[in-house]
């Protein structure tokens, strides 16, 4: 909670309490400095210090709360909040922090009071009003937040996360002719806040019009300003023992260890790794713990907690531990800590998985695909990393207790059942004007659209009326929101024939569920990554002919399996057993792929060789 620049910031505060140690209000401005900085764990010693010498003043107690907040530690937070209210009620600042580790704590109510009383106090605060925007999305109701976001921006234009938020807002309600115009508002300009810059970049990735030229370039924007900033803060790394075939030292980041796909799709390559060849260590930016969380930490040799470290901290620890190839799980979604990659603390750094698109961090060598994923050619050029292509780009680990495959509906013979089961933000006008004419090749068929974020009104009619715009009768069409668990969900792909993936982000996740619920997808395979992936898992699933290359193809491919109900009965009845043999569910060959490939870059790294395109067989 200061103002100006937080670096600026530190070394004044510093300057002033080497010359009075006891200033209470300097250790408070150190700590606010701090947690701006991501140095959250400093913070808060910082916070505690000065609250020795004035232990009921506001601003400490309030900036303590931030940086308890930024570890995670929100009952904690909620705690010095009240405290700082109870010297101040009207102390906004207070208000806005209490409100979001309230929310932080699934406290919706009271915490959309706390912001709404914060905006009563100061309608110009653009903390609350993000805040009570991001609540609002959380919580099914984006079409609200975007209104937030749209008036956060109009009273303060020039606040990047509040730019950011509202971009991020009008592509999940599917406003995509808005977003690319708020874009092109800042495209090319000097990146002024690396955070609301990367939460722009992961929205660029849905944008269906938006060439992946302008896509990559503003990923090398972002990456060249993080980059710039990492060079006043090097990290000092022991590249220790080069010798090119010994045991390595791997490390996982990520925010996603627990029950989501990253978690999931980890888990069967730890558990294939051969500890002879790689020691593991994971660090964790994750909040909670679940059931997956402890599956992966007992495939690791090392765990690390590390929600709420700085980004020096992070990287010194990461050195310290000696690291000799870092893998990045997150890319540019929430949480990421690509500020410590920046930094190099292990001699190789790999991007995976977490995120369908080049980081545009030159800091990272690497970046695992495959060549369907990302075809040899233009897809290097648009890489800031080299690419490693391994046969196939992540191994799938079914539902350890999933509902039985139940006999496809066109059984009945009411026609085929169409399905779309991503998010609405996956949905636009292209790839509705395609299922429009699958339906019109597809006499008696259905289109059932299922998605998680139907509970906002508005936003179940905007997508319900930008899929009738494209052609595709009411009468035929179905909308329905996802059931509540995860069972609930598996066992509702009995209700669909066809899963029909969307395009230019395709459902990689969905379409791995769905085919172990016996349900086949068509694809069509487009001009990125998010793209392309779900076409390389149909292929490693033994399925290529459901891969379209063209729009003409991909409504031939669905037609003519809503056409051919043996088909569709014989492809359910053996999709589990084709996809238990398939190179998707191999996660041994998936394994010793990875290692290969890790191997492969150590040695050239050993050998004094810079990263270039590999392949591994």
């Amino acid at each position: 909670m200061t103002a100006g620049a937080p670096a600026e910031a530190l070394a004044l505060y510093g300057a002033a309490l080497e010359r009075a140690p006891a200033l209470a209000e300097a250790w408070f401005g150190l700590g606010g400095a701090l947690v701006q900085l991501g140095r959250a764990r400093e913070a808060e010693e910082a916070c505690h210090r000065g609250l020795r010498h004035a232990p009921a003043h506001r601003v400490g107690l309030a900036n303590l709360g931030v940086a308890l907040s930024s570890q995670g530690r929100y009952g904690e937070a909620q705690g010095c909040f009240e405290a700082a209210l109870g010297r101040d009620p009207g102390f906004v600042q207070a208000h806005t922090g209490l409100a979001h580790a309230l929310l932080q704590q699934n406290q919706v109510a009271a915490a959309q009071a706390r912001y709404e009383h914060a905006l009563s106090l100061d309608p110009d605060m653009p903390d609350a009003r993000t805040g009570l925007a991001d609540l609002l999305n959380r919580t099914g109701r984006p079409t609200q937040a975007c209104a937030v976001a749209a008036e956060t921006l109009r009273r303060n234009p020039d606040h990047a996360p509040s730019r950011a938020a509202l971009f991020d807002l009008l592509v999940r309600s599917t406003r995509f002719a808005e977003a690319e115009a708020l874009f092109e508002t800042w495209e090319g300009a000097p990146v002024s806040d690396p955070d609301a810059a990367s939460q722009v970049l992961m929205g660029l990735n849905l944008l269906p019009g938006l060439a992946p030229e302008r896509i990559a370039a503003a990923h090398r924007a972002w990456g060249a300003a993080q980059e710039a900033a990492a060079k006043a803060a090097p990290v000092r790394v022991a590249h220790g023992d080069r010798d090119p075939e010994r045991r390595l030292r791997i490390g996982y980041v990520s925010a996603d260890l627990h029950f989501h796909p990253v978690g999931r799709f980890l888990l069967p390559l730890l558990a294939a790794h051969d500890k002879r060849a790689v020691h593991v260590t994971c660090y964790s930016q994750s909040p909670g713990r679940d059931a997956v969380t402890g599956q992966i930490a007992a495939c690791a040799d090392l765990w690390r907690a590390c929600q709420g470290m700085g980004t020096d901290e992070l990287a010194s620890l990461i050195a310290s531990d000696g690291i000799d190839i870092l893998v990045d799980l997150s890319g540019h979604t929430f949480r990421n800590r690509l500020d410590v990659l920046a930094r190099r603390p292990a001699p190789v750094q790999v991007s995976w998985l977490g995120y369908l698109n080049t980081t545009g961090l030159a800091a990272i060598d690497y970046r695992i695909t495959d060549p369907i994923a990302d075809p040899p050619g233009a897809a290097d050029a648009l890489s800031a990393e080299a690419l490693i292509r391994l046969p196939r780009f992540v191994c799938f680990a079914p539902p350890a207790e999933p509902p039985p495959v139940a006999e496809p509906p066109a059984r009945a013979g009411r026609g085929a059942v169409l399905g779309v089961c991503n998010r609405a933000e996956k949905i636009n006008p292209a790839i509705a004007g395609l299922w429009a004419r699958v339906l019109a090749a597809s006499p008696g068929s259905r289109l059932l659209v299922r998605t998680g974020n139907f509970a906002d009104a508005e936003l179940r009619r905007r997508v319900g009326r930008l899929l009738t715009e494209a052609g595709i009768p009411a009468e035929r069409l179905d909308l329905a929101e996802d059931p509540p668990d995860y069972t609930a969900y598996l066992a509702a792909f009995a209700e669909i024939d066809i899963l029909l993936d969307p395009t230019p982000y395709g459902g990689l996740t969905t379409t791995c569920e769905a085919l172990w619920q016996g349900v086949p997808a068509v694809t069509l395979s487009g001009d990125r990554q998010a793209g392309r992936v779900v076409a390389s898992a149909l292929t490693a699933a033994g399925l290529p002919d459901l891969v379209a290359t063209r729009p003409d193809e991909y409504v031939r491919i669905a037609a003519g399996l809503a056409g051919d109900v043996e088909r569709l009965a014989a492809l359910r009845r053996g999709m589990r057993e084709r996809l238990r043999g398939s190179a998707l569910c191999d996660a041994r060959g998936f394994g010793a792929a990875v290692e290969a490939a890790y191997r492969t870059a150590w040695r050239r790294f050993c050998a004094g060789e810079g990263a270039t395109a590999l392949t591994v067989a």
